[in-house]
């Protein structure tokens, strides 16, 4: 047998992959994906390494080829204008749905539409999500779905887009303005996928209209990632939050969104900016080094903008300001910058650690935490 590095467009980089030629001529491929330690392909499922003055840590994992495989097909209703914009993307999903299984970085698994071709070269097993974008006869087209990748390659994957969608919305202020009628609203808002959280959209906003062009028909959360308010007579401006969307009957702050061809529902988003706030201590650790992290996790799970996390102070003690009314869980573990207090799953699995607690428009409210390990199961 003979192995070859290969540099194939598109494919997984880095490395290069390596194809095995056999010698009846038939080959395979395969590459090494990222390990992370302890050995494991998931980023949410490393462990941290311990570095303490004038010792030495040891780790040890291996980390091993595995086969990789093409995924063919072709776009159905004709061919496909050539250029920027038409292709198919494949994005590595997880049990969970949404989260990535590899860095956005490693994998870039995309191709171009040739006709109404496509092929896809180096994807490893594992679930994806499809990405189709495309332009046909002057309008803007595409289409979601997901795809097993397994033992063997993918072919005559038929894929029908669908005309994409534009979704409006209106920004109504209310709440606590000081007496006055607020001027503006600053803010970012994203259309996101509940298909793949490498698919999202961001919104345009000429105060008080929100607009997403080129919306893929499918299943979406909407998230305010930035919000301020500015009010006549006041200097500077003021954090807000999102009390409520809806699209005629949709309630999209609990449940999400829905857009089909036929959507035309202008989301009515209403904002206020009259907080509370939550203080408290952490019981069960000693804090001569605070490397200790309180979060709040909102029932809201998809308003991102909702969740907090700070570190306490030298002796435990923490407040969150500017605290949207509502439940949250408080939590307390090692303090750390990942994402994993947004996996309902690694909530689930802390719950009995958590503490309840409702947060009402001007009140401070008083909690003490017990410590959880981060690391545990």
């Amino acid at each position: 047998m003979q192995q070859v590095h290969i540099n194939e467009k598109l494919d997984v980089q880095p490395p290069a992959l390596i194809r095995t030629m056999a010698i009846d001529g038939t080959t395979s491929d395969e590459a090494v994906l990222p390990i992370y330690y302890p050995g494991t392909s998931e980023p949410g499922q490393a462990i941290r390494v311990e570095l303490r003055p004038g010792l030495t840590a040891r780790v040890d994992f291996q980390s091993s080829r595995v086969p990789v495989h093409r995924v063919r097909g072709r776009i159905a209703g004709g061919s496909v204008e050539s250029g920027a914009g038409s292709s198919v993307r494949l994005v590595p999903l997880n049990p969970n749905g949404a989260q990535e299984t590899f860095p956005t970085d490693y994998l870039d698994l995309l191709s171009l539409i040739e006709g109404n071709s496509f092929d896809i070269g180096g994807v490893p097993p594992g679930s994806y999500a499809v990405l189709v974008d495309l332009l046909r006869d002057g309008t803007r087209m595409s289409a979601r779905t997901t795809i097993d990748v397994r033992n063997a390659d993918v072919n005559d994957l038929v894929i029908a887009p669908t005309p994409s969608v534009r979704v409006t919305g209106v920004l109504l202020i209310e709440g606590d303005t000081s007496d006055d009628k607020a001027a503006n609203l600053i803010a970012q808002f994203q259309l996101r996928s509940k298909t793949s959280d490498d698919d999202w959209f961001e919104g345009g906003i000429t105060y008080p209209s929100l607009t997403f062009e080129n919306v893929p028909t499918g299943d979406y959360s909407i998230q305010s990632n930035y919000m301020s308010i500015e009010i006549p007579g006041k200097d500077g401006s003021f954090p807000a939050y999102v009390e409520s969307m809806r699209a005629g009957s949709q309630d999209v702050l609990q449940n999400g969104l829905h857009v089909d061809s036929s959507f035309d529902q202008p989301i009515r988003i209403v904002v206020r900016n009259d907080f509370g706030s939550v203080s408290g201590r952490v019981t069960g650790r000693s804090f001569q080094s605070p490397e200790t992290i309180v979060v709040l996790v909102p029932s809201l799970r998809s308003e991102r903008a909702r969740y907090k996390a700070m570190e306490t102070d030298m002796t435990g003690e923490f407040h969150f300001k500017d605290v949207a009314p509502g439940d949250y869980k408080v939590f307390a573990s090692e303090s750390n910058n990942d994402d994993r207090w947004h996996d309902p799953e690694f909530v689930a699995a802390h719950e009995i650690d958590g503490r309840d607690i409702r947060v009402s428009a001007g009140n401070d409210r008083t909690v003490d935490v017990p410590f959880t390990r981060r690391d545990a199961k």
